[in-house]
């Protein structure tokens, strides 16, 4: 069993983008956001050695995934990337409508 505190708001790298749900009709907003698995496969190695011994190394199986999540849990755990990913949306769409790309 994986401990909690494995997986913490520490993992998620980025907002993507802003989408409705993954079933487009059920209307719920939401976030795809970027996250790291390296925590979760250094969890999982480690239960692993637990039982196994050690494992070899090699490729460690990290990587990056996208995942959606509904806004309102994100807004509860990361206000603060959410009003940055606003902010930065906010001045691109300013930039874009000033026909002066350059100042941007």
């Amino acid at each position: 069993m994986i401990t909690d505190g494995t997986f913490t708001p520490a993992n998620v790298l980025r907002i993507d983008r802003a989408r409705y749900g993954p079933i487009c009709s059920d209307g719920v907003p939401g976030y795809r956001v970027e996250l790291t698995t390296r925590s979760l496969v250094s969890a999982v190695l480690s239960k692993l050695r637990g039982l196994r011994g050690p494992v070899p190394d090699g490729k460690s199986g990290c990587s990056n995934i996208f995942v959606w999540v509904p806004a309102s849990i994100l807004r509860h755990v990361l206000p603060r990337m959410i009003q940055q990913y606003e902010a930065k949306k906010t001045m691109v769409r300013g930039c874009l409508s000033d026909n002066s790309q350059l100042q941007c």
